[in-house]
């Protein structure tokens, strides 16, 4: 017997990212997209601190696109990234976001950070984006700061098209 399932997913396509820091606290950086096929991109960014930082605040913004603009959608939260670390944060999206960052870089420790900072070949996360997202281009903005929300570090600015491609499954029995 043989049942077909149609199912849709949701694939995200990384198109730009932006980066910018204070030159006081880096001696260079990167950050740059590469293609790994026609629907597939990665995230490739690198740091080198010149002192150590021993609080990071982080504000994540999600905006989604209308027609002309890039508009404020359901995200904005500010958490501390060395309590993501220390396990000690109760935010859910910081919580996301470091589970699919983690693997693809060298914070494998908590705070303090120093040297050479890098995330390689971080690919974007639909399927683990819920399914009332919906289709259209959006923007994420995570701009650091450094212990409080007056002394700004830098902001990685990444621009993205979720769309919805049908999926089929085939089970032979």
């Amino acid at each position: 017997m043989t049942s077909v399932t149609g199912d849709y997913r949701n694939i995200l396509r990384l198109c730009k990212i932006e980066c910018e820091f204070i030159d006081t606290l880096m001696a260079n950086y990167s950050c740059k997209i590469k293609a790994l096929s026609r629907i597939r991109t990665a995230i490739y960014l690198e740091l080198n601190l010149k002192r150590s930082i021993t609080d990071v605040l982080v504000n994540m913004q999600i905006f989604k696109k209308n027609s002309m603009h890039y508009i404020p959608y359901m995200v904005n939260t500010t958490f501390n990234a060395c309590d993501i670390l220390d396990n000690a944060t109760k935010n859910w999206f910081a919580k996301f976001m470091f589970s699919w960052i983690q693997p693809h870089s060298n914070f494998d420790h908590p705070c303090p950070y120093s040297g050479h900072i890098y995330i390689k070949r971080l690919e974007p996360f639909a399927d683990n984006i819920p399914g009332f997202i919906s289709v259209g281009d959006y923007r994420l903005d995570l701009h650091w700061y450094e212990k409080t929300l007056k002394k700004w570090v830098g902001t990685v600015r990444g621009y993205g098209t979720m769309t919805v491609k049908p999926f089929i499954t085939q089970d032979m029995e």
